[in-house]
């Protein structure tokens, strides 16, 4: 039986007879409309001839690029590969349009497979390609959205394919033939760096072309993003710096040419606009709840973060994700992941269903439409029920609006798109799936009902108002409402980055907003991003000091024995002093980050419950990993502990073991394959093959001779010829030589 709430959510969707006379009525003009246009079409299309296919392809008939566009073409063609990261609505699919024609020039049998996330890009593409190209309809294929066109047997040139399809399945479809003259254009190219996305990178080809407003990845903020749950560092967006390594910079080539916001208004290419921050206000009760869900997020990360760090877990930075592996877990430890991830989210949730955002939406259109009543306002929220319950209540208050969201069949997403195109509609509801792809020509107001904290998602949501378009003569004035949550997590996007810089100082105006008392225009933003490290001089850092700046750059790793690791545990030859500094400012060892242009080492630490960036030093020559590669040979016999070991010999294939002063004498462990937990040799009498009992004593014995030197080797290694050394400073030393290795419980 449907509870009372049940009943009325489906009261107030329930359609009345004025409704469903209304429907009917409408259903009956389409029908009949599309009758009898398709029967004139079928007419028309016998007197249609089928174009040639061209030896020379013309893909912008005439259309003329403008000077920022030659120049990322020209930088394209340099490498014939590479990541151009232009703003929103400035031409990116233009561009790679003119890169097509000017390949095709030498590639004549040149082949295109263009890569989109959706498919409204991929209709887009598609029309675009037919209306600005002298191609044919059969030289253009699709695979996904229903279809699975391929190159072989066929006249496709072209292949629009939708990316969940195409990480599948275009590696297959492509032999090496056809590789050898492939051009691989991927559009909005960030997201062809998920996890799952990455297969799509296994096709052949020999070139390649990204297209974002924003390449640069970072997959915890496209994960999740509270302040309180994910470490401060895992919140900065990947640099172009550190792009070149990416997966995408590795696979389609580094970012080659750059235009911003700002700049593409400055270069005239986007129109004037104006970007309103309306900070809201909860209610009480909503504010009681808020702060009662939060603090039982505080007490679960403690208790989380406590665990992980016995666990060897690296809670510092992957909290959230050892979290959701950990909360499919049917144990006490899995219910409390399964706890905090609800919570987490039970949190997010009520700051989505705010009752102050609806309000403020109402206000600001009927304040539009009463200062333009031929404004068009596009609506963006994150959660799809959000979306329709918001649209509910707009028809309700007789606003000509249209609904859009993945969840809709397509033909009334594909109605409500165009409704809105046309002006029929004055308003269109969306959630994500217009963040990207969706070419809006007149649309003028733009309101972020709510957004996640992702820096990515609020530039191209911004982006999708921003179109130039000239009413009556004038340039229309885009102007963009972001709604916040004061005192929430809300703010903390504006802590990530410098929105003045990103923007332009005088497109941003800060609010203070309730119902009752209006706007209040405060100074700026409710917080504010921390500095980069180009603008902070060395000379105005002390070692040790706080650091002003972002906890930004290259993550390394150190150990008590003075060793420093990159991420792939390959240890430095040059170390220098930096374990021994970094530990004096923290009291332990571990992660640290190198800033990319200035080399300042930067470390967290945990203070008053909150995380601080310290100052170590400036690092004063680059890490280096490569070894010699030069022949040695190696005397056991004369070789006496301590001795130098040759690093020819120290490869990547020794066992790594962990000792432990525990149980008298010692205990010697290393990691279960898992990941979970250690495995222990056995000892002496307790090994079944006698001789690697013994084997495990010597080390023992060894290893305790050497901590009574003050040489504290936690971690050594096995090498195949069953040498044992240990690594300090980046240099391998031997310790002794056993005949058979160890014996570890079976796994």
């Amino acid at each position: 039986m449907a509870s009372k709430k049940e009943k009325e959510f489906l009261k107030q969707w329930s359609p009345t007879n004025k409704d469903e006379l209304l429907l009917h009525n409408l259903r009956t003009k389409k029908y009949w409309f599309e009758k009898n246009k398709d029967t004139e079409e079928i007419a028309s299309s016998k007197k249609k001839t089928i174009k040639p296919f061209p030896e020379k392809w013309e893909m912008l008939k005439g259309i003329q690029l403008y000077d920022w566009q030659k120049k990322a073409v020209e930088s394209w063609f340099k490498e014939k590969r590479g990541t151009i990261k232009v703003v929103t609505g400035a031409g990116k699919t233009i561009l790679a349009l003119s890169i097509i024609e000017k390949l095709q020039e030498k590639e004549k049998d040149l082949r295109v497979a263009i890569v989109v996330p959706t498919i409204v890009l991929l209709n887009q593409w598609y029309k675009e390609i037919l209306e600005k190209s002298n191609l044919p309809e059969e030289a253009i294929g699709f695979l996904g959205a229903g279809f699975e066109n391929s190159f072989q047997g066929r006249n496709i040139r072209i292949l629009l394919c939708v990316l969940n399809s195409a990480s599948k399945k275009i590696s297959k479809m492509v032999n090496k033939e056809i590789g050898e003259q492939l051009l691989l254009v991927v559009d909005e190219c960030h997201r062809a760096g998920a996890p799952e996305m990455r297969r799509l990178f296994r096709v052949k080809r020999k070139y390649a072309l990204g297209l974002s407003a924003t390449p640069e990845r970072n997959d915890f903020e496209e994960e999740f993003e509270e302040e309180d749950i994910e470490e401060p560092d895992e919140f900065q967006v990947e640099s172009k710096n550190n792009y070149e390594n990416s997966l995408l910079g590795k696979e389609i080539g580094p970012i080659i040419y750059e235009m911003p916001l700002k700049q593409a208004y400055e270069m005239g290419i986007l129109p004037g606009f104006e970007i309103r921050h309306y900070g809201l206000k909860l209610t009480t009760k909503e504010r009681l709840k808020y702060e009662r869900i939060s603090k039982s997020i505080q007490d679960l990360n403690s208790k989380l973060k406590e665990i992980g760090k016995g666990k060897s877990v690296d809670v510092e930075n992957h909290l959230w994700s050892w979290c959701q592996k950990l909360s499919k877990e049917d144990s006490n430890l899995g219910r409390l992941a399964f706890s905090f991830i609800w919570k987490a989210r039970e949190r997010k949730s009520l700051l989505y269903q705010a009752k102050v955002r609806k309000e403020a939406v109402l206000s600001i259109l009927k304040e539009e439409f009463q200062y333009n009543s031929d404004a068009r306002a596009i609506l963006f929220h994150e959660k799809i029920n959000e979306v329709m319950d918001l649209y509910n209540q707009l028809t309700k208050k007789k606003i000509p609006v249209v609904a859009e969201n993945s969840q809709l069949p397509d033909d009334i997403r594909s109605q409500s798109i165009e409704l809105f195109r046309k002006g029929i509609a004055k308003v269109i509801v969306s959630a994500k799936s217009l963040i990207e792809g969706f070419n809006v020509p007149v649309a003028d107001v733009g309101i972020i009902v709510a957004s996640n904290t992702s820096v990515r998602q609020r530039i191209q949501t911004i982006g999708r108002v921003l179109r130039k378009v000239k009413v009556r003569g004038q340039e229309k004035k885009a102007v963009v409402y972001v709604l916040y949550i004061t005192g929430t997590t809300d703010e903390y996007i504006y802590g990530k980055k410098d929105w003045n810089k990103i923007i332009g100082v005088k497109h941003n105006r800060y609010f203070v907003w309730d119902l009752k008392n209006g706007a209040k225009e405060v100074d700026g933003p409710p917080r504010t991003p921390k500095l980069h490290e180009d603008s902070i001089e060395e000379t105005s850092l002390q070692e040790g000091s706080l650091y002003p700046g972002e906890y930004e750059g290259i993550e390394f790793s150190c150990d008590s024995s003075g060793n420093i690791f990159n991420s792939n545990e390959k240890p430095a030859i040059n170390p220098q002093d930096i374990p021994d500094k970094i530990f004096k400012i923290r009291g332990e060892y571990g992660r640290f980050k190198i800033t990319p242009l200035k080399k300042y080492v930067l470390v967290l630490k945990k203070e008053s419950n909150q995380w601080n960036t310290y100052y170590v030093t400036a690092l004063s020559e680059k890490f280096k990993f490569k070894r010699e590669s030069k022949e040695s040979s190696f005397d056991e016999k004369s070789a006496k502990p301590g001795s130098e070991f040759p690093d020819s010999l120290a490869d990547g294939s020794m066992e790594e073991i962990i000792f432990k002063k525990k149980g008298g004498r010692g205990i010697i462990a290393k990691k279960h394959p898992s990941g979970r937990g250690e495995l222990f040799a056995r000892v002496g009498e307790k090994a079944e093959d006698k001789i690697k009992g013994d084997d495990a004593l010597k080390i023992i014995e060894m290893l305790q001779k050497m901590q009574n030197k003050n040489k504290k080797a936690t971690k050594f290694f096995i090498t195949n010829e069953k040498h044992v050394i240990y690594l300090e400073k980046g240099k391998y030393y031997y310790i002794t030589s056993i005949e058979k290795g160890l014996e570890f419980p079976e796994m």
